[in-house]
Formats: C-alpha cells, structure tokens, sequence
C-alpha cells in the first residue's frame, strides 16, 4: 500500500502536494519529528549522485519499573543521473531486523491520519536535498 502511494507521489508531473513537499526538509542532517533523526551523505561522480539516508528512531521502551531508550537506524540509497533525470532505487534496508515505525507525524503535510510514510518522506527529502524541483524528475527506477 505505500508503494502504491509512494509512487503515484513520485509521478511530479502528473501529481504534486505543496503541502506534502513543504512538509519535508532538505537539510541534510534535521529531525523531522520527536524521535527521528534523518542523515544525508551525497557523492557525486560525473552525472551521477548517490544519496545515502540514515534514519534513526529512538523509542522508549519499559520493561517493568524500567525505562529505556531503543535506537533503531535504518538505511536508504538511491542514485540520481543527472543527463538522464533518472532517480534509482539501489537499497532500502527497512524491514531488516528491528522494526520502525510505518509513518513521520510531521507536524503539517500529512497523507495519512498517521502522518507520512517513511519511504516516501526520506524519497522527497533526497530529491530536495539533490536540489530536485516538481516536474523535473523523468524516472524513478528501483535497481534489482
């Protein structure tokens, strides 16, 4: 279900939320909500840019009288090519050992009641931080 809308987002051209896109930052390193933390490395060889995305989720966990912080990092790359306006899916490690939450409850630009996706929040978020405008992207691939 968030693929689906995941990539009916993707598609600029045809389907553009402002309020969805303000939402979501550029800055490479911010914390879009209590509890998350986003990182953003770019590496760019010829036409080619890599964005590589550490999302941390700290939650407080109890266990009896006990309260504990569990800090959970997951991972998303993705390459853009520049000549070809192509942006390709290379990994996402988001399902892999502990789990994080589905949705971002930004304060504003929801999709869902819950906020918005994970995937689709950290997608928009490189697309900015590659300086990606609506309407401007040709392709989103995901690499096998």
């Amino acid at each position: 279900e968030e693929v689906k809308e995941l990539s009916k987002l993707l598609k600029w051209n045809r389907v553009y939320k402002p309020d969805v896109y303000q939402s979501v930052s550029e800055k490479l390193i911010h914390s879009p909500a209590s509890g998350w933390k986003i990182e953003t490395k770019l590496k760019t060889s010829g036409n080619v840019t890599t964005t590589t995305t550490t999302i941390t989720f700290t939650k407080k966990v109890k266990k009896g009288l006990i309260s504990t912080q569990e800090v959970v990092k997951k991972e998303i790359v993705r390459m853009y090519n520049k000549r070809t306006e192509t942006f390709i899916m290379d990994m996402a490690f988001l399902r892999d050992g502990k789990p994080i939450p589905s949705t971002i409850n930004v304060a504003k630009g929801k999709l869902t009641d819950k906020g918005v996706p994970v995937i689709t929040y950290v997608n928009l978020h490189q697309m900015k931080a590659l300086g990606l405008k609506p309407g401007t992207l040709n392709q989103h691939v995901r690499h096998n």
